[in-house]
């Protein structure tokens, strides 16, 4: 009734998703395996890359290769990115959701760096590491390069998203600092070959938090990414059939029902003129 905004107990029909039950797994199978090589533990080659989940584009930002058989490690992404790449001494603009961003280097060396993003400064930030500016968009560092030698200028390969994903094999997921209950990752491997490892499906499993119900004015939604819910259209009853006893003038009674061709009366009970 809360839910419903409803004052008091309201007969409704409806579906229940009891605590903890299994609503569905939505799963990413790549129908030729994603190939990389391992560079410094990352699946260097999916970095940098863009991945679609529920209609949604996401950039890679960071993800390891993992040390366990079978499933990859840690999945970084940022939702609707915008990637860039910049040198010392210059500054860009970017325009992410709308929004415009200057960006420039403040500091980079061999394997880390400081960006300006709209007179915002960064934490140093290596290869792989994200941080939300005050507006809330994330940065992202997806390559830091700078030759120890004199007169070589830096180039750092970032970008912008409006949220955070971080997945990791079996674990709860992670969007925006905040973990998904009853939301896990699953990354799963194809078999690796001459160094190079495979990556087969991604596999996101939603059980239910706490008891739902659906009905024609509630729904359920899959939590953090949207995009994708459970909705219920009112019931529909044919029209109802209604059966009669009548009276049929002063000595008769009658059943009137409905029959495929129309209404039929049937006299059920007579009374003789003596009343009998």
């Amino acid at each position: 009734e809360s839910l419903a905004g409803l004052s008091g107990r309201t007969p409704i029909v409806g579906i229940n998703v009891s605590d903890n039950q299994f609503i569905l797994n939505y799963t990413l199978d790549f129908l030729d395996d994603a190939e990389s090589d391992v560079v410094s533990s990352d699946l260097d080659d999916l970095e940098g890359s863009f991945l679609p989940l529920f209609g949604k584009t996401f950039y890679v930002s960071d993800w390891k290769n993992g040390t366990v058989a079978g499933n990859t490690g840690k999945l970084t992404l940022l939702d609707s990115a915008t990637k860039g790449i910049i040198k010392e001494g210059e500054t860009i603009p970017l325009t992410q959701n709308g929004t415009a961003y200057e960006v420039k280097i403040e500091f980079v060396d061999s394997d880390s760096t400081k960006l300006s993003v709209n007179g915002k400064l960064t934490s140093d930030l290596t290869k792989g590491q994200t941080e939300k500016l005050p507006d809330g968009t994330y940065v992202g560092i997806t390559e830091v390069t700078k030759l120890e030698v004199a007169g070589e200028l830096g180039t750092v390969e970032f970008s912008l998203g409006s949220g955070k994903l971080e997945l990791t094999h079996a674990s709860e997921i992670v969007l925006n600092g905040d973990t998904i209950s009853g939301f896990r990752g699953y990354m799963e491997k194809g078999s690796a070959s001459s160094g190079v490892e495979k990556v087969n499906k991604l596999i996101l499993e939603w059980k239910a938090e706490d008891e739902s119900f659906i009905t024609p004015d509630l729904d359920i939604t899959m939590p953090g990414f949207g995009g994708l819910s459970f909705t219920m259209n009112e019931l529909v009853r044919n029209e109802e059939e209604k059966i009669s006893i009548e009276a049929d003038g002063d000595q008769s009674v009658q059943l009137i029902l409905p029959v495929r061709d129309g209404l039929a009366d049937i006299n059920l009970l007579y009374s003789n003129g003596t009343g009998t």
